[in-house]
């Protein structure tokens, strides 16, 4: 059972949801209005938390579409992503598939000389060379 959110935080959210409106992937990483999206985002998952409360009824008490909500929250790390929609800069979803990876699936360090680009891919230069190495031998 969901508890009722109280004005004062309401109105807050409320605040938070108008000022980080026109938040987007070109929008400054000192903005204002993308520190209040941050803190909306953060402040919106405690809500949710502490008094029960679904994303799609937070929506309505905020006015504001269930989808709208849901991809503030989900650009920002929490939650699920749809499938056209991307993080914001500088933020990292661990649980989604695609992410950006530090290592390879062998555990080698995409970094400096190791990382060779594919197109828009990253591939692992020892990986890769590992792989070249392989196909040699199975030829001779």
């Amino acid at each position: 059972m969901s508890a009722a959110i109280p004005r004062a935080v309401l109105g807050e959210l409320k605040r938070l949801n108008d000022l980080s409106a026109k938040v987007n992937g070109k929008t400054p990483l000192d903005d204002p209005k993308r520190a209040a999206g941050d803190e909306f985002c953060a402040m919106a998952v405690e809500v949710i938390d502490k008094y029960g409360v679904s994303a799609g009824r937070l929506s309505l008490a905020l006015g504001a579409s269930e989808a709208t909500v849901r991809m503030k929250l989900s650009r920002r790390g929490y939650g699920v992503q749809y499938p056209s929609q991307r993080n914001y800069k500088g933020i990292v979803s661990p649980g989604r598939k695609g992410h950006r990876q530090d290592s390879c699936q062998r555990g080698h360090a995409f970094s400096g000389a190791n990382v060779e680009m594919l197109g828009a891919r990253r591939a692992c230069r020892e990986c890769r060379k590992a792989s070249r190495q392989a196909r040699r031998e199975v030829r001779t």
